[in-house]
């Protein structure tokens, strides 16, 4: 698992500090969700894999695939947004009103952070044009 893991997170970290304005774990997130959309719509084509079941996701696969991948990425963001908006877990003092929580800073390795701006700079900019 380390061949895999290593050389990732190597690639992640030149492309974050060399030619893109993210984290490592937002390149991560962003190129991952890149793969699994494309994984997905070669997957759901039916040109591709012809099927005797049809459906919707048959008929737009790269707006399925897309589908699939953003539903748990809000969830993801719902969980921690709603966590950190209500009961505030090991925040620094002073984001104690909803200003300070909207416009106060934030750390940089947050999760929602670099789902947002990694899948959104990475993803699905690029897939939804």
């Amino acid at each position: 698992m380390d061949a895999i893991q290593n050389p990732l997170i190597d690639t992640a970290t030149t492309l974050s500090t060399h030619y893109l304005p993210l984290t490592p774990i937002a390149v991560l997130i962003g190129v991952t969700c890149l793969v699994a959309q494309i994984f997905l719509t070669l997957l759901l084509d039916k040109r591709i894999f012809p099927r005797k079941w049809q459906g919707p996701w048959n008929d737009l696969p790269g707006f399925t695939a897309h589908q699939l991948i953003a539903f748990p990425s809000m969830c993801i963001l719902t969980y921690y947004g709603m966590r950190d908006w209500f009961y505030n877990p090991d925040k620094e003092v002073g984001n104690e009103t909803s200003y300070d929580r909207v416009f106060g800073e934030t750390n940089l390795s947050d999760i929602p952070l670099a789902i947002g701006s990694g899948a959104i700079l990475i993803w699905d900019t690029p897939t939804s044009l």
